[in-house]
């Protein structure tokens, strides 16, 4: 068994990859450093890095202990943070997760809409729906924001708001009053949002497949919008991102048939949200249905 100061020093070790600066990292010296990675050699009986230069080389076996090494160094760090918080009268860090369209187009008009003074320290992320639902079973997080990810039986979650999605197309490419259709998308160039999640599936369950013949394809609804403005193609957005378009560039359009899109509040089944967190879900479902209403005023 690996004790947690070694695990520290490991995963210092294999994200800088130089006893030096994982001695920085971890407040400590490069000797103190040499010598704990000597001392966990030793234990597990093999070499955990080879030396290149100034550098440390990680080997297959330490390669083969960050998945595990990562989270619970994460963790270690969580609980020093709260520990601190704690002694300086302060009370833990709400830590949120959020698919990157609603971490940029909802999350920041929640937040400010809660009171500065008595909402906490919260720490936010922009993650996909498989790296949501790891971190809420790791306890990496207290709740998250997605468009509904893997069901796990450690997984609760809640409806926030559902609307449709919608197609935003370069201005004047399509008339104003056209409702898009799968026939229509498939005679024009588009911009694809490559992704892990289920959304894809929930597209092409009525009819927007995605067959890999989209000019662009990107990673996020932002940056496919980004696209849209400068003329490169048709998207199917989310509500949410759609409500940003920039009105001289990009004309927004219903879909027919309409996907539906359920933005959900998940957290650990077992675990209670932190008390802060129950202010912030009032705040996400206020400011995205603003922002629903904004986008189909648009249409």
């Amino acid at each position: 068994m690996l004790t947690t100061r070694q695990i520290e020093v490991l995963h210092a070790l294999l994200s800088t990859g130089s006893a030096t600066s994982a001695g920085h990292v971890l407040g400590i010296s490069q000797p103190a450093v040499s010598n704990a990675l000597q001392q966990v050699e030793r234990r597990l009986g093999y070499r955990l890095f080879e030396r290149s230069g100034t550098r440390l080389l990680p080997t297959a076996e330490a390669l083969s202990l960050w998945p595990e090494i990562e989270p619970l160094a994460e963790r270690l760090l969580r609980i020093r943070e709260l520990a601190s918080n704690l002694r300086a009268g302060g009370g833990e860090t709400l830590q949120v997760a959020a698919l990157p369209s609603v971490a940029q187009a909802i999350l920041p008009l929640a937040i400010a809409q809660l009171p500065a003074r008595g909402r906490g320290r919260i720490a936010i992320q922009a993650l996909n729906s498989r790296q949501i639902a790891t971190e809420l079973l790791l306890r990496g997080i207290d709740i998250a924001f997605d468009y509904g990810g893997p069901l796990h039986p450690g997984i609760q979650r809640e409806s926030i708001v559902t609307a449709d999605w919608v197609c935003a197309a370069p201005l004047g490419s399509l008339a104003r009053s056209a409702t898009v259709t799968p026939s229509l998308l498939a005679r024009q160039r588009t911009v694809s949002v490559a992704n892990t999640d289920p959304i894809r599936e929930r597209l092409a369950a009525v009819g927007y497949v995605d067959d890999g013949a989209s000019d662009l394809s990107v990673r996020s609804f932002p940056v496919a919008l980004r696209f849209v403005e400068l003329g490169q193609g048709l998207a199917i957005l989310d509500p949410f991102t759609a409500a940003s378009a920039d009105p001289q560039r990009v004309s927004l359009h219903r879909l027919d048939p309409p996907p539906v899109l359920t933005l959900y509040r998940v957290s650990p089944a077992a675990r209670p949200a932190p008390a802060q967190a129950a202010s912030l879900f009032e705040a996400m479902r206020s400011q995205a249905s603003e922002l629903i209403a904004r986008t189909f005023a648009a249409i």
